[in-house]
């Protein structure tokens, strides 16, 4: 009996201790993940100085604030007449915009059909040539956005891609 218990109470030391050994692993795996997580997410700046993500997000809150409230107008199918290279445009920016516009028109196929000039906040196009006429029919493609901030640095902001029909009759 005395060396059944003996056994048990090695088998119980040694189980505690495996159950140690096994929490002190899992602990240092967390902490060198937590490590290693913090220093990714640390910035390098030109200067190789590391910065707080958190001041970065600060210097970009008002481009973001911008670009957030950009009125991006929305087509599902943009109408132009079939043949004719030089067609009426549906394209604007609004006036609530404190942002400029540049808009690219791309067919399914990778053709660019039209690039517009920046679009200043409540300007309108009227008329816009096409990289080619159309021939009468439907087709698939991409209206881009590109949207850019009135600051001295022109500095991109956030875009938009719309599936649309351009539709040639």
């Amino acid at each position: 009996m005395k060396k059944l218990m003996m056994k048990i109470g090695l088998s119980k030391l040694i189980g505690g201790a495996v159950i140690v050994i096994g929490a002190v692993a899992f602990l240092t795996a967390g902490a060198m993940l937590m490590h290693r997580s913090e220093a990714a997410s640390e910035e390098v700046t030109e200067e190789n100085e590391v910065t707080d993500p958190a001041e970065v997000v600060e210097e970009d809150e008002t481009a973001t604030e911008i670009a957030e409230s950009a009125i991006i107008p929305g087509f599902t199918v943009i109408e132009v007449e079939a043949d004719k290279a030089e067609v009426e445009s549906p394209f604007y920016n609004s006036e609530e915009n404190a942002v400029t516009l540049q808009i690219t028109l791309t067919l399914e196929d990778g053709t660019v059909i039209y690039t517009s000039e920046e679009l200043q906040p409540g300007e309108e196009l009227d008329t816009m040539t096409l990289s080619r006429a159309l021939t009468a029919g439907d087709y698939q493609a991409v209206l881009h956005y590109d949207v850019f901030a009135m600051d001295e640095n022109h500095t991109e902001l956030n875009g938009a891609d719309i599936d649309v029909v351009v539709r040639a009759e």
